[in-house]
């Protein structure tokens, strides 16, 4: 299946989440993507989503994942996060993500390839580095959740003196223990006192939050919320000791790092669109058409 149809909401979106019973769905702290039937009409939509068919959803696709849409340029998190997602379908069984699918080889291999020809060098190229950017005075920080965005970030933050994971589920902390001996790991249960710098790294909700730090942030000062979901943290917080940095504060000092390059990046969107075309418009030979039958 390469004229592949997908439905696209970005995760502030009013309207929520989209609908699984119609599709396969891939969600990022930034979007949503519904990968669907090709020839669909009937989704339930709402303004501001996006129904990309054929090239372009995988001129789209190619863009997410070599982070040109990403407010940090560049970051690599989004593509270890769609590894992610498809082996998770590839492990369910979904033929749509399956070793032989062409059009997701092409996908994960340009991907490589545009990062590594034309994105690598353009930004932070990561939350981690942007993270460690503004925590040069801090010596320890805590982490919550134990996702794929934590993995990312922890290497950033390895010279600071403290480290802290604190996840809801105790069963993913085990691939921490199993890597990063000096890491402290534990749970929302019962967690030890928070870092100096508090990172928030997983949907965790504003109570959630708040009930951590009234019991176990004596010692946080300044906490890094990545959640892309509209939440009231900042407002909560506002007559507190806690300095909250929100997604957009952190984006903000970007921005100008993001017009200097809006030149590089239209025109690698332009060599991913022409990639793009050449793929879905290529001509096989099969001469005893077996491909045809098994594909």
């Amino acid at each position: 299946m390469e004229n592949i149809l997908l439905v696209h909401r970005k995760s502030n979106s009013k309207s929520g989440a989209l609908p699984t019973n119609e599709g396969t769905l891939w969600k990022t702290c930034l979007r949503q993507i519904l990968f669907a039937e090709d020839g669909r009409s009937d989704f339930d939509i709402s303004e501001g989503d996006e129904i990309l068919a054929g090239p372009n959803a995988m001129g789209f696709l190619l863009e997410v994942l070599c982070g040109l849409h990403s407010p940090v340029l560049g970051e690599t998190e989004v593509l270890g996060q769609f590894k992610n997602f498809v082996q998770s379908r590839r492990d369910a069984g979904d033929f749509l993500f399956s070793e032989n699918q062409k059009w997701l080889n092409f996908l994960m291999t340009e991907a490589k390839r545009v990062r590594s020809e034309f994105v690598n060098g353009l930004g932070s190229n990561s939350y981690g580095s942007l993270i460690r950017r503004r925590t040069r005075e801090s010596k320890s920080v805590s982490l919550l959740g134990a996702g794929q965005l934590v993995r990312e970030i922890l290497p950033w933050m390895s010279t600071k003196k403290s480290m802290q994971v604190v996840s809801r589920d105790p069963s993913k902390l085990q691939v921490f223990a199993e890597k990063w001996a000096h890491l402290k790991l534990e749970t929302y249960a019962q967690p030890s006192d928070l870092n100096e710098v508090l990172v928030i790294a997983a949907p965790i909700t504003d109570s959630v939050i708040l009930d951590l730090l009234q019991k176990n942030g004596s010692k946080t000062l300044r906490i890094f919320d990545l959640r892309g979901e509209d939440n009231q943290l900042p407002t909560l917080l506002a007559n507190t000791k806690w300095k909250v940095h929100s997604l957009n504060d952190l984006f903000s000092e970007l921005n100008v790092s993001r017009k200097e390059n809006q030149e590089k990046i239209k025109a690698i969107k332009n060599i991913i669109t022409e990639r793009v075309v050449q793929f879905t418009e290529r001509s096989e030979l099969r001469p005893l058409g077996w491909d045809d039958l098994c594909a």
